[in-house]
């Protein structure tokens, strides 16, 4: 006889986070382009966790990343969404990867940005939230994590992973890296 699946109790933050609706920039978005940033020091990666997965393994994080609005320039949307997600400004941005397949309908390209050191977790904020039933403003990300870089696709949500695998992007970001140090000395 099958066991019966057990119902798993929601904490109050997870269900008010699957009861929001995002609250969006009054932009317009390109529904189909959205980029992804990864911000490191060459050892390790900044990733975000939202709401509803605060207290589940911790391989629910993702890098700073969103759409696109109408009319916006990649790069620019790569810093406007690191600026909502984590409060920081971002010059040093270098391409890593094409507009890669991410859903049916949606593609993803990938930015690298060094930070040498990241910042500290607890001094990141999230500016960008949805909404919930009650008009309450909850952040899209809460928390911040520091992970290694050669971990990064075993923290990160499956589709994410799968990008970061089958294109090579951790060595891809080794290499700009090494690069771009080369280039400065």
């Amino acid at each position: 006889m099958p066991k019966k699946k057990q119902k798993t109790k929601k904490s109050a933050a997870r269900k008010v986070a699957e009861s929001s609706e995002v609250q969006n920039s009054e932009e317009p978005q390109d529904s189909n382009k959205r980029v992804a940033v990864i911000l490191t020091d060459g050892k390790d990666v900044l990733l975000g966790q939202a709401l509803q997965h605060i207290g589940e393994r911790i391989n629910c994080c993702d890098l700073m990343k969103g759409h696109v609005h109408v009319g916006e320039d990649m790069e620019d949307a790569a810093r406007r969404e690191t600026w909502e997600e984590c409060g920081i400004h971002i010059t040093d941005l270098r391409q890593i990867s094409p507009d890669l397949k991410y859903t049916k309908t949606n593609t993803l390209r990938f930015y690298l940005s060094e930070m040498n050191p990241l910042p500290d977790t607890k001094s990141l904020k999230c500016s960008s939230y949805f909404v919930d039933d009650k008009g309450r403003k909850i952040p899209e990300v809460v928390k911040f994590h520091k992970i290694p870089l050669d971990e990064l696709a075993t923290y990160v949500y499956r589709g994410l992973a799968r990008l970061i695998v089958e294109n090579g992007l951790i060595e891809k970001i080794k290499e700009t890296l090494k690069a771009v140090s080369e280039a400065r000395v």
